[in-house]
């Protein structure tokens, strides 16, 4: 089964409060626009912008990558949907921030060689989150259980200052490369 096609019969399961961030094929957006279950969708894109704006597609609200848990209330947030070509940039913020407001589950997928999947799975369990992951020849989705996870200051300072090295470590080996 293809990957746009797994993507489609997880939404039609959705129910309650949505966070899309840059989701983009056709039959996944448009199978978000015909469940009725869902009751409040906030679609993030990103638009080739550094720092997004994201507007809400009821309120037509906008909002910010890096302050969604300004706007959210803690365990608001019922599912996210995130492609990550272009969120690996803040995964060291979105990590935390989408433990704190998911109280259900996070489904992230992409291809295969855009982001190492070990590495994103090892980030997500170290908050003591359960991780899936369904792959096929081309992409994977990373299917994560939060639900009653919690981060601490001291463990999010932990963590930020490791990814942060991390992410330092493969800026300098893509300019060593390229």
């Amino acid at each position: 089964m293809s990957l746009e096609q797994e993507l489609v019969k997880i939404v039609k399961k959705l129910k309650g409060n949505l966070i899309t961030i840059d989701v983009s094929n056709d039959k996944t957006l448009e199978a978000i626009k015909k469940n009725k279950k869902l009751i409040n969708v906030y679609e993030f894109t990103f638009g080739g912008r550094i720092y997004p704006k994201v507007k809400s597609i009821k309120g037509k609200n906008k909002y910010h990558i890096k302050k969604m848990k300004k706007y959210f209330e803690k365990k608001s947030v019922n599912y996210f949907m995130c492609e990550i070509n272009h969120l690996k940039k803040f995964f060291h913020v979105f990590i935390k921030d989408s433990i704190d407001l998911n109280n259900n589950t996070i489904y992230l997928y992409g291809e295969k060689n855009s982001y190492s999947i070990k590495e994103l799975k090892y980030r997500y369990e170290r908050y003591g989150c359960k991780v899936e992951i369904v792959e096929n020849e081309l992409g994977f989705i990373l299917i994560i259980k939060t639900g009653e996870n919690k981060t601490s200051k001291l463990q999010n300072f932990k963590y930020y200052v490791r990814d942060s090295f991390y992410n330092l470590g493969e800026l300098i080996t893509q300019i060593l490369i390229n």
